[in-house]
Formats: structure tokens, sequence, C-alpha cells
């Protein structure tokens, strides 16, 4: 097993996260042996920092699940709170798109991203919604 199985007691170092195997063997009075091994799943809640996006309104931002959360595991969205519309959650990515005529300004919402060990953890998003200058003289988009 890993160097920390001690005397039958694994205790997982600070920031551990994954499988852990150990591997043992019993012999008996009689030296009959029997081996056999554990796979511990060592398991941490999924790394998040609060998120600023910003889009041009009539174009759309592609928010994979790997820039709101980092983990050791496969992450997936298992869900938001609070999104605005023209904001659709898919399990490996945000697809965000304010339409033209969207009122400038951030939105603010909630992003739970989970791993297979069933851990999860909250984003708080907040998308500004921004305007280009058109080339045609004097419009905002």
């Amino acid at each position: 097993g890993p160097p920390e199985y001690v005397n039958g007691v694994y205790t997982p170092p600070a920031g551990e996260n994954g499988n852990v195997t150990i591997r043992y063997s019993v012999v008996n009075s009689c030296r009959l042996r029997e081996s056999g091994q554990v796979t511990i799943d060592v398991n941490a809640d999924p790394v998040v920092s609060p998120q600023t996006l910003t889009v041009v309104r009539g174009t759309t931002l592609v928010v994979p699940v790997a820039q709101l959360a980092s983990d050791d595991e496969p992450l997936v969205i298992s869900g938001s709170v609070g999104t605005p519309p023209w904001v659709t959650t898919e399990p490996d990515r945000l697809v965000v798109s304010p339409p033209i005529g969207e009122p400038l300004g951030g939105y603010d919402f909630t992003t739970t991203v989970a791993d297979p060990g069933g851990l999860s953890s909250v984003v708080r998003l907040t998308v500004v919604v921004t305007k280009v200058r058109s080339s045609v003289a004097g419009t905002s988009l």
C-alpha cells in the first residue's frame, strides 16, 4: 500500500484526491495465506472560485466545466440557479448568448459542479453584457 498505510490504518495526506489501492495478505495459524486488495476513493470537493465573464450581446460564449472548477476526477455541471434565459446549462459547459437587445450590465447566478464521488461545489458567476460599436457610423449593438 501507500507509505501512509501503517499497521492497518490509512491516513490520506492533505490534498489527496482519487483512488488509493491497498494490497493485503492474511496468514492464519496453519500458515494458510489469503491475499486481496481494497480500493479507497479518497475524495475532496471540487475547487471553485467566483468567476466574472464578459460577453458582447449578440454573440455566444462557451464556458467549459474545466474553466469553472478543478478536481482530480472528471466534473459535470449538475445545475444552475438564477440564470438569465439566454444561459444554457449543459453537463460539460455553459452556453452564454445574450441577444442584441439585452440590457447591458452584470447578471449574477450560481452553477453547481459535481464529481463522480457525489461531492459538489457551487460557483458564483457574474456575466457582464457589453456592446460593440458597429462599423456603421454611430450605431451600437
